[in-house]
Parts: C-alpha cells; structure tokens; sequence
C-alpha cells in the first residue's frame, strides 16, 4: 500500500514540476518588432529563443501587424519617432543601438510580465489602397484629415499577401458586395470607395481598436477558388478569343499579300510579329482604358458589382447561344448561315486597308516597314473589335471582379493579351513556313465547328462563373 502510496505522490510531484516549467517559459517572454532585417541583432534574439526565451517577432511592415506597434505604444509610452527595431522586455523597452548593450538585462526581465495590453483600446482604423487605384489617389487628403484624429494602419494591397488579407477583413466583416480598394475599417463597420469620403465623422466615431476583429488569412479560404476560377477562366478566354475567325482571316489575309513580295521567310515572320505586336498593345491599352471606366463610375453607381455580374450573365447567355447555333451549321458546312462575324461592310473595309498599307511595304527601310506593319495592327484591332471584343468585355469584367483595382488586374490583363496573341503567333509561322496563307486558311475553316464550340462554352463558363459570384457560392 506504501509503495502504490509513494507512486501517485511521485506523479503528482512530476505534474506539478512540469506545470511549473509551462508557467516559467509563458512568463519568460519578449517582444521583438521590426522593419527589416537586422543580421547581428536577429542573431542576438536567435541566442535568447535557444536559451528558451519565447519571442513574439512581429514585422510591422507585413499585413496589419502596425497595428500591434501602435497598441504596444500605448501600453509602454514610447515616443512615436521610434526606431526600429525595438524589444520589448518585462516593464521596459529598447530601441536600435540599446538592444546589444543590454542584452542580459532584457534575458533578466523576460521573467517579468509584459504590460498588459488587454486594457488598451485606442482610436484605429484599417486602411487598404493601391498605388494603382485612382480613388485611392482622389481620398488621399481625406484619409489625412482622419488621421488628425485617429491612426490609420495603411496596407497596401499589391505587397505580400496582402490582397488575400483584405479579402479575409470583408468575409470576417461579412461584406461580399465589392472588395476592392480604397476599403477602410473602422469599429465592426466597412466603408468602401467614395463612402469614405461622405462618412468621416462616423468612421471617427466608431474608431476603436479593440472593436476592430482579429483576421486571419484563413478565414476566407473560398476566395482562392474564386481566384483561381478567374485566373483559368483569363487563360482560356484569351486563348479562345485568339483563334476567333475574325482575327484569323484578317491576319491570313494581310500574310497572303505579303507571301506575294520577294521577301525572306525570317522577314516574313518578323513583319507579321511587328502587326500582332500592334494588335496586342491596341488590345491592352483598350482593356486598360475600360478599367479605368469602370473605376471612374463607381462613385455614381450604387451596387456597380451587383449590375455588372447581372450583365455579365446575360451578356453570356446571348453569346452562348449564337455561338452554339453557329457551331451547329458549321459543322454541316453551312458556312453561310453563320451569325456572328463582322458585317460585310467592315469586312470590305479591312480588306481595303490591308490592301493599303501592305503596298507601302515596298522599297521602304525595314524600321518603316514595321512602323506600318504595327500601326496596321493596330488599326484592324479597331474595326475587328465588334467581333473579337465579344469575349474581351465579359473578361475584363471576371478580372475586374476577382482583382479589384489593386495592380494584380494589369498583370492579368497582360496575361490575356499574351493568350490571345499566341495562337495568331503559330498561325502566321505556320502559313509562312507552308508559303500559302489560302492552304493555311482551308484549315482553320475545316475546324471552324471546334471553334465555335470552344467559343460557346467559354461563353457559357463565363456565365456560370458570374452566377455563383452573384449567389456568393465563390
């Protein structure tokens, strides 16, 4: 009885050894905050974690971590003109050149309880901008006028993860509208856009940092497959649009004429490139002027997100539609009672112009050549853009959906136009190489009926897409 007696005091013994051990490292603690990378004393704060010191390191400049600088400030009654980087030790704080020299001072107090911060509650709001968003620029001097009043923790949504981060403040604030900057939070309250500019006092009002929740990038896992959705539905809708016919013919045609001059293959190849090249900067520049629309009307339309995805749908379906009935005829070779191409008139009138420019070709310096060949390109991407612009509009509007107006759309915005220049890239090689742009052209149109289908279903893709964006599934 004695020894089972002396086994559970043991073990109540070793339980409370260990206990005591939990609560020493817990109290053993610092506080580390930095910009960036200091090699000897991140080398000294390494020393303090292997003697097992528990160090909370915070980079004030990723995510929303300011905000703890600004809370610790309060608690420790630091100046604002700090230096980074500081450590924060029991009772008392060290800044830049004071960390080294007092080093065993800082490993000493570690044993003493930080101050407590539980109680702070200062007056703070969320701020997420881009430098590429243009409301942004416009709500600059009212943000300083908030910060007369409150701190402002500024994140700039094109650095790090930042972007995933917003889009966590608006799920855990469960604001699904429109996430895009300029977005601020303040209290459990979000003002989005133009917003910001006509609710000052009320963002003031309700600035608290206690109130503001905490987020973490996993809250809002399901953004990722809304990310991921728009990236491949870019990637195919560029691809698609690039092996639309009314591109095809127009860039078939103007190598025909070409074919017909003395010129070298690699001229050839290098001429067509200078044309696509124009047609790709004609695009881009377009899409870039349509985004800048869209971010110009949001102040003057309630619910912009709402009508957009609406539109986007219908827009769809209607060219879902006639691109399947298309692919039906073509695939009986009923080439005539195709619907959606361009009007003969601007058919007539592109030939004209390719006629035009490609007989200034001759006996002019290869810099002039292609000079034309790229204002060409530039010109057709114009008056063909009734046509290749069907699947262009519902694209930039899934870009605009799922990357705001943070610099991630002009990346894919790019990304598209080099989708939708590759295949026009092989086609013009393989025309040239084969030196017959009609052999070249009877191809594309014995595979006309895959085209129109591609084209349906990404029409159809698109429509679903905007749908479970509407219903909030993604």
């Amino acid at each position: 009885m004695s020894k089972k007696l002396l086994i559970f005091i043991s073990l109540i013994f070793i339980i409370l050894i260990q206990q005591l051990n939990v609560e020493a490292q817990d109290t053993n603690r610092i506080v580390y905050m930095y910009k960036t990378k200091h090699q000897e004393i991140d080398s000294k704060i390494q020393d303090l974690e292997d003697k097992g010191i528990l160090v909370d390191k915070i980079n004030v400049d990723q995510l929303d971590y300011m905000r703890y600088y600004y809370i610790y400030q309060e608690a420790y009654q630091f100046p604002d003109d700090m230096q980074f980087p500081i450590v924060l030790s029991g009772n008392d704080y060290y800044i830049d050149d004071e960390i080294i020299p007092h080093l065993e001072t800082i490993e000493n107090n570690a044993s003493v309880p930080l101050k407590s911060i539980d109680h702070i509650d200062i007056k703070m709001v969320i701020y997420f901008h881009s430098e590429f968003c243009g409301t942004c620029h416009q709500l600059k001097p009212i943000i300083e006028d908030i910060e007369d009043d409150v701190i402002v923790v500024k994140i700039d949504v094109d650095k790090g993860n930042n972007l995933q981060l917003l889009f966590s403040y608006a799920y855990n604030y469960e604001y699904y509208e429109d996430v895009s900057t300029p977005m601020l939070f303040s209290g459990d309250k979000v003002y989005h856009g133009y917003d910001i500019e006509g609710k000052v006092e009320e963002i003031i009002q309700n600035a608290s940092s206690k109130s503001l929740e905490d987020v973490n990038l996993d809250d809002a896992d399901f953004t990722k497959y809304k990310g991921f959705l728009g990236f491949l539905l870019i990637l195919f809708g560029g691809l698609v649009d690039g092996v639309n016919p009314c591109a095809m013919a127009m860039l078939l045609l103007f190598i025909g004429l070409l074919l017909g001059t003395q010129a070298s293959r690699s001229t050839l190849i290098s001429v067509s490139i200078a044309y696509i090249l124009g047609l790709f900067t004609a695009y881009f520049a377009l899409g870039a002027f349509l985004m800048h629309v869209l971010d110009s009307i949001k102040p003057y339309v309630d619910n912009l997100s709402l009508y957009i995805s609406i539109f986007a749908i219908a827009f769809s379906i209607f060219f879902f539609l006639f691109n399947f009935y298309d692919f039906i005829v073509s695939r009986k070779n009923e080439y005539g009672k195709i619907k959606n191409q361009l009007p003969k008139g601007i058919q007539k009138f592109n030939k004209k112009i390719i006629k035009l420019f490609t007989s200034q070709i001759e006996n002019k310096s290869v810099f002039k050549v292609y000079m034309i060949c790229f204002v060409l390109g530039v010109t057709i991407s114009l008056t063909e853009f009734l046509c290749t612009g069907q699947v262009y509009l519902p694209i930039l509007l899934a870009i605009k959906q799922t990357s705001g107006f943070s610099g991630l759309w002009l990346i894919k915005l790019f990304l598209y136009n080099v989708m939708f220049v590759l295949p026009l890239i092989i086609l013009s090689i393989m025309a040239i190489k084969a030196r017959s742009a009609m052999e070249t052209s009877n191809v594309v149109r014995e595979k006309m009926h895959w085209i129109k289908l591609a084209t349906s279903i990404l029409f159809l893709f698109i429509a679903i897409f905007f749908t479970l964006d509407l219903l909030g599934v993604i």
